[in-house]
């Protein structure tokens, strides 16, 4: 049973530490940009967690839903409560990023009145509002594929966005093309794209789903 557990939890926890290590060097090179920006940058990112915390909560449900399921060899119900899960976040966050969308610059205000932060905070936001359902999709895809036990994909995932998209992209935008913030949050979204599309392919895929067989409840 150690060893079952163990082998869940050792890539996922492998998973969050590529993400934060990207995160900590992805903060080093927007650092790189001026004061201006890493306020901007510092000042926007809390602003976003507010509308995507909502999909965390999300995807605890569908990582019990599908483990639930999954144990219970139940594809149907699997599938079924999964993409409800999935509908309900990507319709919350979408709707959640529109005021994010349109009132860029009233939320960057409540944490400064310096204008040129909130100027740059307010074009990153309304950049990265757009993206707002497709991460949601993304993280339920990934609490999905948690609670199925199907644990190293996403962990090789999250290395090939993460890495491969957003770091060397923003690399390449910081100390070869000299561009801004606003660049830079495109590799962000870019890597959050990247991540969801390959996630999705994985989702309507059959290989994560080995083992079960379905059960008729009716």
């Amino acid at each position: 049973m150690l060893r079952r557990c163990l082998g869940i939890s050792t890539p996922i926890a492998a998973e969050h530490i590529v993400s934060m290590l990207g995160q900590v060097v992805f903060t080093a090179m927007v650092a790189k940009l001026g004061t201006i920006a890493v306020a901007a940058h510092a000042i926007a990112i809390t602003a976003e967690q507010v509308f995507y915390i909502p999909g965390y909560g999300m995807q605890t449900a569908a990582s019990t839903l599908t483990g639930r399921y999954y144990g219970a060899r139940d594809e149907r119900k699997m599938m079924d409560h999964s993409m409800a899960v999935i509908l309900i976040a990507v319709a919350l966050m979408a709707a959640l990023s529109l005021f994010l969308f349109l009132y860029p610059a009233f939320f960057m205000g409540i944490f400064t009145p310096d204008p040129a932060v909130i100027a740059l905070g307010a074009r990153v936001l309304r950049l990265v509002s757009v993206s707002e359902p497709f991460f949601a999709a993304l993280i339920i895809l990934e609490g999905v594929f948690n609670g199925a036990g199907d644990v190293r994909m996403p962990l090789l995932f999250s290395i090939l966005s993460m890495w491969g998209v957003r770091i060397f992209c923003t690399w390449l935008c910081v100390t070869r093309l000299h561009l801004g913030l606003t660049a830079v949050w495109g590799c962000m979204v870019a890597d959050n794209l990247t991540r969801f599309a390959l996630m999705a392919h994985r989702y309507r895929g059959e290989r994560w789903k080995r083992g079960i067989t379905i059960q008729n409840t009716d």
